[in-house]
């Protein structure tokens, strides 16, 4: 895709979630999910032969998505349906929403979609594509039963589908889904709780989606020999931070969460989350044990002449400052 076209539909892309954040009519909430998948389509594209797929897949998910969305929004303009089906119209509206935005239990698609997609666009879709999503999740507080529903396994979700793994497109993929979980019950406790939980990932999932795409890395086994020494400490203790390892700047927010449910007397989603984060952090640690014991028993490093030091120390020093930062903003709440 030549340049001119390309950021012409990432500002589309960047309008349409201005639409989504700033308008209080679900019909215009609508459009500005209509204008996100039109913008988001022709950039999967732009990349591997066999995005065409991805795009096809992810265009009928997400058109049945909006036909339910739709649904939800007439039937609430129906003051007579709207007073005796409450329930009804607000499980239609958390059954689109979570469609669209690839939570469980209507991630199916999300495996398929993004497996074949290159590690720019997978950022595009894990971060970007979901912001909106997520903000609109907000207006939707009075539906708790069903989003703790989503929470509990999305989490369980994120974490047992991870474990096994030999593709790290896979990997990160079944960790978003449970991070999803994770950023939805920050949305039930509090805006800033969420901002500062997405702003995380945000930088997390830039700085791996970065490093893979210069390297091309499809599976996990490829790390050991495509990155210098430096780089492969940066991505397992950024992997570790992003599992939520104690005491890297992943486990911060994570923490809050916990602390704020825990002072609610929300044990059993405590519990529940608890144990989802701890099979998602063992299939996190277990690449980080096989990864230094292979390195301790080869003799040779590979090193790459190509590599970008620069970039890699940048990221790291971002790391690092994200390590402090999180915790201020953990007392200041």
């Amino acid at each position: 895709m030549n340049f001119p076209y390309f950021l012409m539909f990432y500002l589309l892309l960047i309008f349409s979630l201005m639409v989504q954040v700033s308008m209080s009519s679900w019909m215009f909430v609508w459009i500005g999910l209509e204008m996100n998948m039109l913008c988001i389509i022709p950039l999967l594209v732009s990349g591997f032969k066999n995005m065409n797929d991805s795009a096809v897949k992810y265009f009928i998910v997400q058109v049945f998505g909006s036909v339910i969305l739709l649904i939800g929004f007439f039937l609430s303009t129906m003051s007579l349906l709207g007073y005796y089906y409450y329930d009804v119209i607000g499980f239609v509206f958390w059954m689109s929403l979570m469609l669209k935005i690839g939570a469980a239990p209507f991630h199916f698609w999300y495996l398929s979609v993004l497996e074949n997609l290159s590690w720019m666009n997978i950022f595009l879709m894990m971060t970007i594509q979901k912001f909106g999503l997520l903000f609109i999740m907000g207006y939707l507080l009075s539906l708790e039963v069903y989003l703790m529903f989503s929470i509990i396994l999305s989490v369980f979700v994120g974490g047992v589908g991870g474990l096994n793994q030999v593709m790290m497109r896979s990997l990160f993929i079944y960790s978003s889904i449970g991070h999803v979980g994770w950023m939805i019950v920050a949305i039930l406790l509090s805006d800033d709780v969420w901002i500062v939980y997405y702003s995380f990932y945000f930088v997390m999932m830039m700085m791996f989606s970065i490093l893979f795409y210069k390297k091309g890395v499809v599976y996990i086994n490829q790390m050991y020999n495509y990155f210098s020494k430096l780089e492969k400490w940066m991505i397992l203790l950024g992997m570790l931070s992003l599992g939520g390892f104690p005491p890297f700047s992943g486990f911060f927010p994570k923490i809050v969460i916990l602390n704020i449910l825990m002072k609610s007397g929300e044990w059993l989603l405590v519990l529940m989350m608890l144990m989802g984060m701890l099979v998602g952090l063992y299939y996190y640690v277990r690449l980080v044990y096989i990864s230094m014991m292979v390195w301790t028993l080869s003799s040779v490093w590979v090193l790459n002449a190509k590599t970008n030091v620069v970039l890699s120390v940048w990221f790291n020093i971002i790391m690092m400052i994200m390590l402090f930062i999180i915790p201020i903003g953990m007392i200041w709440f």
